[in-house]
């Protein structure tokens, strides 16, 4: 859904386990893929057109595996990106798989809880409280994804990331 994962793996040197990295995809999208990977990862990465990145007016290739819509936001050409994906979607570790998001919707905050896997944390601003949920205020960032982003770089000093990679109880810090 964002860029956390990619700065992970940068952060700790690791080599990219996940087809998702450098790109980005809806909340519905992504929980779809998730609730249904093996059947996702089966099928073949296909272009659909170009968007463009409001901000910066670049072009990146969007394309779709099945009926999930795929935005690879930092590749020059569809064939970049979808050589990046199939190359990374071999290296998943079904054993351990750790999925992140991050929502403002108390309604997809309980949805995420619906994800088969065991070990996984979504962020978010609501204050409902799920098993998997990590609250950050983002009232003085604006935007939910900048906190988020900042835990992963380090300039927000909330989570220890090793901690809560390694599925420990203790990343939280106070």
């Amino acid at each position: 859904i964002n860029c956390w994962a990619g700065l992970c793996y940068h952060y700790l040197g690791l080599p990219f386990l996940s087809p998702t990295i450098n790109m980005f995809l809806s909340y519905a999208d992504f929980n779809k893929m998730m609730m249904n990977l093996d059947y996702y990862m089966s099928l073949p990465v296909e272009w659909v057109k170009d968007g463009i990145e409001t901000d910066s007016g670049t072009y990146f290739p969007i394309g779709r595996i099945g009926d999930v819509e795929l935005d690879f936001l930092h590749y020059e050409t569809f064939e970049e990106a979808a050589n990046a994906w199939n190359k990374r979607k071999l290296r998943i570790n079904k054993e351990n798989i750790f999925v992140l998001s991050y929502t403002e919707n108390k309604d997809e905050l309980y949805a995420f809880e619906d994800i088969p896997y065991e070990h996984k944390v979504i962020f978010t601003s609501c204050r409902e409280k799920s098993p998997s949920s990590i609250y950050l205020d983002n009232s003085p960032w604006g935007e939910m994804w900048k906190p988020v982003i900042a835990t992963a770089r380090g300039s927000v000093n909330l989570i220890d990331m090793i901690a809560l990679l390694n599925h420990r109880k203790d990343y939280f810090r106070v």
